[in-house]
């Protein structure tokens, strides 16, 4: 049962954190009864080894000139990089498609990827 009520709990804290963040006040209470009302996967659970494919066409890849990043959100990027790559959720590729991806800094002097 301590089981049940911590994963409960987690849950409960879970959704707590999630709609303290960048939601007005008025939809914070809805949006909480919402996330406590569905079964979510727990965040810190790992996902499970799913593959994915997105198909392309067969053009030249296009290259665009890097643009300028705050060292500190580049290393907050390959710290969160290395992390996904431990945990198996990304995987390296050699491929020439990619998209930008870097930190950004929030309020509270943490990172967000």
């Amino acid at each position: 049962m301590a089981s049940s009520t911590s994963s409960h709990q987690r849950t409960v804290n879970e959704a707590n954190n999630i709609v303290e963040h960048g939601f007005k006040t008025n939809h914070r209470s809805k949006l909480r009864k919402l996330l406590l009302k569905h079964k979510t996967r727990d965040l810190h659970q790992k996902i499970p080894h799913i593959q994915h494919t997105i198909e392309t066409v067969l053009y030249k890849t296009i290259y665009l000139k890097p643009y300028p990043v705050l060292d500190k959100l580049v290393q907050a990027t390959k710290k969160e990089v290395q992390r996904l790559l431990e945990e198996k959720i990304i995987i390296k590729t050699k491929d020439g498609w990619s998209s930008p991806a870097f930190a950004k800094q929030k309020k509270t002097d943490q990172f967000d990827f």
